[in-house]
């Protein structure tokens, strides 16, 4: 992680494991944030997940897909 410290902050990040969603949670990352990527394909997820811990970020990931209403639920929990 660049700045060194965790600073207590996580946030969830939906379509992250592609394109603006994966360069969000990176960008959230370097800041000291713990990211959780939700992704619809759960193995895209942790892959880019994987990517994001090997570039020294505290990442995990989620499947999660926000057109499915029963899995908006327990997400946050």
């Amino acid at each position: 992680m660049e700045n060194g410290e965790l600073n207590g902050k996580v946030a969830f990040v939906t379509g992250a494991n592609r394109g603006l969603g994966l360069e969000t949670a990176r960008e959230l990352g370097k800041q000291g944030i713990v990211v959780v990527l939700g992704s619809r394909d759960a193995k895209k997820g942790e892959a880019a997940a994987a990517k994001l811990r090997d570039e020294g970020i505290t990442a995990e990931s989620l499947g999660f897909d926000v057109t499915r209403s029963q899995e908006a639920r327990p997400a946050p929990n």
